[in-house]
């Protein structure tokens, strides 16, 4: 079955994309005429001019534009130049106001919502026709899902279903149709609405557009609510966001979504570990937690764990999905030792990241059906060897396919299969503890974070990089928009 893979490789600020539709609902605006070649070069002005005085580090250097309008040339370039989509320059005109006026104020305003971007194009194949959006191996980036769907003529749809073959199989409808409630992927309903598709969603699988959820209403992520943003499962106002050029370790991890994100750095005087996600997963201090001023990240602490007593725990992790986790720390381990990471204990499974003989193992483990049968493990583990001396980056990624493990940036094991996630578990750091005996960690930990989603490799590299180098030059959260 087709499925669908994020385009995107570098990190963004998801929080300031609104999938709310690729139509707008209110009259089309123009302005002054902006040509497709002019577009880009124009925002990147906006944007640069605005870190200059915005952010205490600026444009991020004297190349700021040139590297703007490279990046906004990647998530608009092929929608741009693709004759279907219909670029028009005067809707192009009265966008590039909005993007000045919110510049003004420093981004900090209400989000843009994809419906402003779309109002830009003008799709130009007709009801009937074929807007089927590109594959390759059986995948579809969420950019050529997008493209599909404002290819189409205004009031139109990209309804897309699988041929016999099951490639993605696309065909413009009137949104006015008979069953116009009925949606086939998450671009498929006008502002205003979302696309409530089942868990698992695949290429094939239909929901239900429903309007978008006011401030106080449940949710299960930010796409679902009018402000862009779910926090601890209720639609609220979104935090403010590091819009800079500039970015630092913990917003990056922050942009990425986490549920769960301790930096460990409380000091001696502190109980528990606070989560800066929002989510109020902090954990609680069991035994001798020992506090180091430095850590993974430069002037920042961490914990270290004596391998007798000391660990941290959460009674019931909030946030967590049954089809895809990441999971990352930073870790120090001392010759010899090891022990267990991170190790989230559900009802009927358990999932277990340890290390020993200096090799990063994951245990999906499921119980026997009596006390006398064997629990059946499935395992994932890196080379021995592969944890040295200092601090080392470690990160599990499961995505309901496979399970992969990353030392440093870099994938070291990878398990292909289907594993049972634990539901609303309780979660362990630094030791597993069943019936009142335990096993634990010796060695230090630092910046422990999970996403209810799979992360892709090229984040981690990046999160290397910033720990090893410093804070880098981040991507404008406007070029998002096409991704």
């Amino acid at each position: 079955m087709t499925r669908i893979l994020c385009a995107s490789a570098v990190p963004l600020l998801p929080l300031l994309l609104v999938l709310a539709g690729c139509e707008a609902e209110t009259p089309i605006e123009t302005g002054p005429p902006v040509s497709p070649e002019a577009l880009c070069s124009e925002v990147a002005e906006i944007v640069c001019d605005a870190a200059e005085s915005c952010c205490e580090a600026g444009g991020a250097g004297t190349d700021c534009e040139r590297t703007q309008a490279s990046r906004c040339m990647d998530s608009l370039g092929a929608m741009v130049g693709d004759p279907r989509v219909g670029y028009v320059p005067e809707r192009a005109g009265a966008l590039l106001a909005h993007v000045r006026e919110r510049a003004a104020g420093c981004f900090q305003e209400e989000p843009f919502a994809l419906a402003e971007l779309d109002v830009i194009f003008e799709g130009t194949i007709p009801s009937g026709g074929d807007c089927s959006p590109g594959a390759t191996d059986g995948a579809v980036t969420t950019a050529e899902l997008h493209r599909a769907a404002v290819a189409c003529e205004d009031g139109a749809t990209c309804r897309i279903r699988l041929a016999w073959d099951d490639a993605p199989l696309g065909t413009c409808e009137p949104r006015e149709s008979a069953g116009d409630q009925r949606c086939s992927h998450p671009y498929d309903c006008t502002a205003g609405s979302f696309c409530d598709l089942p868990d698992g969603w695949r290429i094939g699988d239909w929901g239900r557009c429903i309007a978008l959820r006011d401030d106080g209403w449940a949710c299960a992520s930010g796409i679902e609510c009018t402000s862009g943003y779910c926090g601890e499962g209720v639609c609220g106002a979104a935090p403010a966001l590091n819009r800079c050029l500039v970015v630092d370790y913990p917003t990056l991890v922050l942009e990425s979504g986490p549920i769960l994100y301790q930096r460990l750095d409380d000091g001696e005087e502190s109980t528990m570990a606070t989560d800066r996600s929002g989510r109020s997963n902090h954990a609680s201090y069991v035994g001798a937690v020992m506090h180091a001023e430095t850590g993974a990240i430069e002037d920042d602490g961490a914990i270290g764990l004596n391998g007798t007593d000391a660990y941290l725990e959460v009674e019931s992790v909030r946030g967590m999905t049954s089809d895809a986790l990441t999971i990352e720390l930073w870790v120090s381990v001392p010759e010899g030792a090891g022990g267990p990471l991170v190790v989230l204990e559900g009802s009927s499974t358990s999932l277990v990241i340890d290390i020993a003989s200096a090799a990063v193992r994951a245990r999906f483990i499921e119980p026997g059906a009596t006390s006398e049968d064997p629990d059946t493990v499935f395992e994932v583990a890196s080379d021995p060897g592969a944890i040295s001396a200092g601090f080392h980056h470690v990160a599990l990624v499961y995505d309901g396919e496979a399970s992969r493990i990353f030392v440093d940036g870099e994938q070291a094991a990878e398990l292909e299969g289907t594993q049972r996630l634990p539901a609303s578990p309780a979660l362990t750091i630094g030791a597993r503890v069943i019936d009142g005996a335990g096993t634990f960690f010796t060695g230090a930990i630092d910046e422990i974070a999970m996403y209810p989603g799979a992360l892709e490799g090229a984040a981690f590299a990046t999160r290397v990089r910033v720990a090893t180098m410093g804070p880098i030059e981040n991507e404008f959260v406007l070029f998002g928009w096409a991704r």
